[in-house]
């Protein structure tokens, strides 16, 4: 079997002219934390994870040190109306200037489910599939597409 018996052939996508205030609600509403993003001919770009969005809540000096050992933020302080405040500054801005390119696996149509599991596991991600020796956006496959999919077999 391959992964064309798995994956999500309809899932959101979005445009990489999408602006943060267009994506917010879209994320908050569906939960996914990762939306793939493909251009106007339906080739994949990357990702916009819901993660971007905590990150821009965030101060600068605190981004810089992403993936460094957990800072003491203890000494802050802020409100709901000020981390509110903090997204609007970022309302206008295009996800193409905050999409991850390599932050997701991908694969093909004909990859096995067994590879696609293992990249699952070993990215603890989703994986995008592309068409062969292309950037053509197929479809994704999610621990969830494979648990509905083990339970309908």
């Amino acid at each position: 079997m391959s992964c064309t018996e798995v994956m999500l052939k309809d899932p959101i996508l979005l445009r990489p002219d999408t602006t943060i205030k267009e994506i917010f609600p879209i994320i908050r509403k569906i939960g996914k934390r990762y939306l793939p993003v493909v251009d106007e001919n339906n080739n994949y770009i990357g990702v916009f994870s819901s993660l971007i969005l905590i990150s821009m809540l965030l101060p600068k000096s605190v981004q810089v040190q992403f993936g460094k050992s957990n800072l003491d933020l203890s000494f802050m302080t802020t409100d709901l109306q000020e981390l509110k405040e903090k997204l609007k500054e970022h309302a206008n801005d295009k996800i193409k200037d905050h999409i991850s390119i390599n932050a997701v696996p991908t694969c093909t149509p004909r990859t096995t489910i067994l590879q696609a599991i293992n990249l699952l596991y070993r990215h603890q991600n989703h994986v995008v599939v592309l068409e062969e020796n292309s950037k053509q956006f197929v479809g994704v496959i999610t621990v969830k597409s494979i648990y509905k999919h083990i339970e309908s077999a």
